[in-house]
């Protein structure tokens, strides 16, 4: 747990420290290329994806979204039921070749 921290997600990393190489700068969307599973907090104030994009993700074969009734820290919040999602996510994309 000491080594996890806000800034190791990717998308975070590039919107506020990609510098030249930023989506803002460049006016780039990410657009995962792999499946991805995508776990949000609904009672988080700020939130970074818009519903478009979320169904956009969730429509790509192997990816998933899937919306907590937490705040940002949906790991820490509702760590149970995390873990399970995480776990038949995983197990699903083993199963189907991905």
């Amino acid at each position: 747990p000491a080594h996890i921290t806000s800034r190791m997600g990717y998308p975070y990393w590039m919107l506020w420290f990609g510098g030249r190489d930023s989506y803002r700068r460049h006016g780039r969307r990410f657009e995962p290329e792999c499946p991805m599973l995508f776990i949000y907090g609904r009672r988080k104030p700020l939130r970074f994806h818009s519903p478009a994009w979320a169904e956009k993700l969730a429509a790509k074969p192997g990816s998933q979204v899937v919306a907590f009734d937490t705040g940002h820290w949906v790991m820490s919040q509702q760590p149970e039921r995390f873990n399970e999602v995480v776990r038949k996510w995983l197990t699903g994309l083993r199963g189907s070749g991905s």
